[in-house]
């Protein structure tokens, strides 16, 4: 399933010239993009696979877009891809060997993830990639309790069916969900954490592996400062809304006057760049709790545990 809006023509073609190279045969699987109110609508050929649907979901946002797929889709194991993604050919057949292999399993996903550059990364932004989805782990890990390290990214996620409907559940009971997510010129995150994390209310696990490796192209505009800082500030506002929405203890740690001390020293010692998207996470914190606090003023979310 590939969630999409207004995507450039010619890394999405390298997203579907990659899956029309898997070696799972056509048959055993399903394409299904979701049109996410692009202008113009998406039009490409779809004819080289049998069971393959364009459908069209124009309320905005990626979680919008995945509320669609995740019904649309027929098969009891599940898989997203960004419109930005190039898996390796054994993706799908390696994915479907993990369900049968890893039955404890509920959600897993790369362990690569490698960056395709339109431009050199510049040297200030390395420590910030990890904010464009990438990640390069050695071995396969896979855990039962909330592990940042075993928590798959949305990009080349497999999970469960059941997942995906109690993902659907968990955004109609919690009325704050959509606003996890990319939305049109809004960049939160961790709407894939949600995903994953449903793994749990099932008694199973999260995992990455090795074998499942996949590109990510990155746009030269992904690399500039103002987008970083707007990146890290979504970051910081999403990290606190997530941990409210669902219940678990959001407000960070006070800090003591020694501590607030050297974190300004350490600040200091930052490029100006790195500094700036340190300050835009602490911006996008304190935003988050003052929107928390206008909504405890008025009506509480409802809540899963």
């Amino acid at each position: 399933m590939i969630c999409s809006r207004n995507p450039r023509q010619d890394y999405l073609a390298y997203t579907l010239d990659a899956l029309r190279k898997q070696t799972l045969p056509l048959n055993e699987w399903e394409l299904i993009i979701v049109d996410n109110g692009s202008t113009p609508p998406i039009e490409v050929d779809l004819s080289w696979h049998p069971s393959a649907r364009i459908v069209i979901e124009m309320e905005p946002g990626i979680v919008a877009g995945r509320l669609r797929a995740i019904p649309e889709a027929k098969g009891e194991l599940l898989c997203f891809f960004d419109d930005d993604n190039a898996p390796c050919p054994t993706y799908l057949a390696d994915c479907l060997e993990i369900a049968r292999t890893y039955p404890w399993l509920g959600a897993w996903g790369a362990a690569h993830i490698d960056g395709k550059f339109e431009v050199p990364v510049p040297p200030w932004a390395r420590p910030f990639l990890h904010m464009l989805a990438l990640r390069s782990e050695k071995g396969n890990y896979w855990s039962n309790m909330e592990d940042w390290r075993t928590i798959p990214y949305t990009a080349g996620m497999a999970f469960r069916r059941p997942l995906g409907h109690a993902f659907i559940k968990w955004v109609d009971d919690n009325r704050h969900a959509r606003l996890l997510g990319r939305r049109p010129d809004i960049l939160l995150s961790h709407e894939d954490i949600a995903l994953a994390r449903m793994a749990y209310h099932f008694n199973l696990g999260t995992g990455i592996f090795e074998r499942l490796q996949l590109d990510h192209y990155i746009p030269a505009r992904r690399l500039e400062l103002s987008y970083m800082v707007k990146l890290s500030e979504g970051f910081g506002y999403s990290g606190i809304l997530s941990k409210w929405i669902n219940g678990d203890p959001y407000r960070p740690p006070n800090k003591g006057k020694i501590h607030r001390l050297l974190e300004l020293i350490q600040s200091c010692r930052k490029t100006p760049e790195a500094r700036a998207c340190w300050k835009a996470s602490r911006r996008g914190v304190r935003a988050a709790l003052k929107f928390i606090e206008q909504q405890k003023a008025t009506t509480s979310p409802t809540t899963v545990t």
